[in-house]
């Protein structure tokens, strides 16, 4: 019999308000994150999916790409740090949508006010029973 390792696998995105400050100004929209299971354990060698799920707040709002077209923009990137005996297999970001912008012919690569990354993480065989948390 397989034992289970609890998903109380808490993605948190470090100062996520701080950084949407940084970005957006004191003005800006009121970012919020949140991370969904597909289950609420995990077995030793499997793998757990995760949803992070973030929402703007304002539709007239949106973040830059993954993966983008000009070389000076800052890409939207999800990093994350797994404890010990767990490991980021994989990280899939949403299809961007393509904006132009009115003050220039410009073409950017964008989320909108809502996305969502999907995450695949792996839990090792040695892993115990317990809870854990992945931050970022």
């Amino acid at each position: 019999m397989r034992k289970s390792v609890r998903s109380a696998l808490l993605l948190v995105c470090v100062a996520s308000g701080l950084a949407a400050e940084a970005q957006f100004g004191p003005a800006g929209p009121k970012v919020s994150v949140q991370a969904l299971s597909q289950t609420d354990a995990a077995h030793p060698g499997g793998v757990l999916r995760v949803a992070v799920q973030a929402d703007l707040g304002d539709a007239k709002w949106h973040v830059n790409a993954h993966k983008l077209t000009d070389p000076f923009l800052i890409p939207t990137v999800l990093t994350l740090a797994p404890p010990e005996g767990v490991s980021v297999e994989e990280i899939v970001y949403p299809e961007p949508k393509t904006i132009s912008l009115a003050a220039t012919s410009e073409e950017l690569v964008v989320y909108g006010k809502e996305f969502t990354v999907g995450v695949a993480l792996g839990v090792g065989e040695p892993v115990a029973p317990g809870d854990y948390e992945v931050t970022g």
